[in-house]
């Protein structure tokens, strides 16, 4: 059986949705596929503009933030995770969470909660309310607001 070339197996990897230069060298590695081979196929892969970590970073956090209601913590940490750190990572993500954003697109997230657990009644719904925003990655100080908010009967119904 003939192997597929480096080439062929990055770019029917690509064809599902964009992946970062970190996940087609990571998925190369695991196809057994030479350093050199890894190389030439992901220097390849920029010249034809298929792979583009600042557009991929622009679009992922996009996405999370309209669809997924997630915050600057948890984009950046994802975005990590696929490769793309530092000040790149953080340029893409003010550009698309801008900060004056961010409270609108926590209040999204918790009338997600609500529409789909109720309004939390008591302590222990609102620990899991306060959990539930910190995972998605909003900043602690904006959580302990809306939870106080709660707390003392200051949140619309």
């Amino acid at each position: 059986m003939l192997k597929d070339s480096a080439w062929e197996r990055a770019l029917k990897y690509l064809v599902s949705r964009p992946r970062t230069e970190k996940q087609i060298r990571d998925y190369l590695v695991s196809k057994r596929y030479e350093d050199e081979e890894i190389e030439e196929t992901v220097e390849r892969l920029k010249a034809a503009n298929y792979i583009n970590d600042d557009d991929f970073a622009r679009g992922f956090a996009r996405a999370r933030a309209e669809y997924k209601y997630h915050g600057r913590y948890r984009i950046l940490r994802d975005l990590a995770v696929r490769g793309i750190t530092g000040d790149a990572a953080k340029e893409r993500v003010e550009e698309m969470l801008k900060p004056e954003d961010v409270e609108g697109q926590m209040e999204k997230a918790v009338a997600k909660w609500i529409r789909t657990r109720g309004r939390p009644a008591n302590l222990k719904e609102l620990t899991r309310l306060h959990n539930f925003l910190f995972r998605l990655g909003y900043e602690p100080a904006l959580i302990n607001k809306k939870i106080m908010d709660f707390k003392n009967g200051n949140e619309e119904r």
